[in-house]
């Protein structure tokens, strides 16, 4: 009896062992089938002016949180070691630029950086404006995979074609940053705080300020650097831009900017920075780096910018006129003229229209009659 009892041990230790084995083996099958799914890219070497890069190794993109009605996660993975992939490390070193201005972009959509090249990112291109120089940058994360085969199956190459595009891109123009993190809306907050982590790695003591803007925008560069070249214009501490206050967070769980009481219970958000476009002084982006190991990342980015200068205790501030940052403005020469940044009306932000919108506004003549 004693040794029929072990044998019936070692038979459930042994079943045991092979469920253990069949969950294992099944976890791993539905985890690779998701990376592939989502287009996760694994890749080594380069074909950027010759310089290595580093493997992208496995993709540290990773949420947690919950997912609201809308379909959007409201808590990130932040901070994180994400790693650059493109980059352009000696370039803040070497041009000592005034501003540096950094436009997040998706790497599918070459044509908007094409157009901001063209127009009002052409002045910033290693350009000298009121003899303050500018330089421009593109942040992109990775590509993520959107095309189907013709049976109906995500197209595994089509990631990777988007990806030998963005090199090639790079390698004409030397003006993109890339890193390891899936491009996505949800993402923004990543994005942001990389933005971050690069300006204060690559740009801190070798430029005065940076300007973020969104793809949408117009630029009038001249008044950038003319507010920012004001006597009163503070060196340190300093973030600007359109800046609401006491606004309330969204408890619609079917809004995009849905956030739940159990991540953020405030009834109203700190100040913060609309994410179209902003200022800050070169002193900040380490900061905030430093703040955000202490602050929850929610997925509003602007939003997330509000609490970790909470963290450091140091107010916004406000530009000199409101009228700088406004909203939405259709064109005009007139009140283009009088802006530092102007969200464009999604109507007039065909590439042609905004092309005949920069011809116009640069043809000779006065701005307002």
């Amino acid at each position: 009896m004693r040794w029929t009892h072990i044998y019936e041990n070692i038979a459930l230790l042994a079943f045991f062992l092979f469920l253990v084995g069949e969950v294992v083996a099944i976890s791993y099958i539905t985890f690779a089938l998701y990376v592939k799914a989502n287009g996760w890219l694994l890749y080594v070497g380069s074909l950027l002016r010759g310089s290595p890069q580093e493997s992208m190794g496995e993709n540290v993109t990773r949420f947690a949180g919950n997912v609201s009605a809308a379909g959007l996660r409201y808590f990130v993975e932040y901070p994180h070691d994400y790693r650059f992939v493109v980059d352009e490390p000696a370039k803040c070193r070497e041009q000592k630029p005034f501003v540096v201005v950094i436009v997040p972009a998706n790497p599918r959509n070459r044509a908007d950086r094409d157009v901001i090249r063209k127009t009002w990112g052409g002045e910033t291109r290693v350009g000298t404006v009121s003899g303050k120089t500018l330089s421009l940058f593109f942040l992109l994360g990775l590509p993520t995979t959107t095309a189907t085969t013709a049976t109906g199956e995500l197209d595994d190459d089509d990631a990777e074609r988007v990806q030998r595009r963005v090199l090639e891109e790079s390698a004409e123009h030397g003006d993109l940053l890339q890193a390891d993190f899936l491009d996505s809306y949800s993402n923004l907050t990543i994005k942001t705080m990389l933005m971050m982590e690069w300006l204060d790695s690559r740009c801190r003591g070798h430029a005065s300020y940076a300007m973020k803007v969104d793809t949408d925008v117009f630029v009038n560069v001249r008044n950038l650097v003319g507010m920012l070249s004001s006597p009163n214009a503070p060196e340190s501490n300093y973030m600007t831009g359109r800046v609401p206050r006491r606004s309330p967070p969204d408890r619609n769980p079917s809004s995009k900017w849905y956030l739940p009481r159990d991540v953020y219970p405030g009834s109203h958000y700190p100040p913060y920075p609309l994410g179209g476009a902003y200022v800050l002084s070169l002193d900040l982006p380490g900061k905030l780096v430093e703040a955000s190991r202490h602050v929850r990342a929610v997925y509003m980015e602007d939003v997330y910018l509000g609490l970790c200068m909470e963290r450091l205790g140091v107010p916004l501030t406000d530009p000199p006129k409101r009228t700088l940052f406004p909203w939405a403005t259709p064109y005009s020469r007139c009140a283009y003229s009088k802006v530092v940044r102007a969200v464009i009306p999604p109507e007039q932000l065909r590439p042609t229209d905004r092309m005949q919108v920069w011809e116009d506004f640069k043809r000779p003549g006065p701005y307002c009659y």
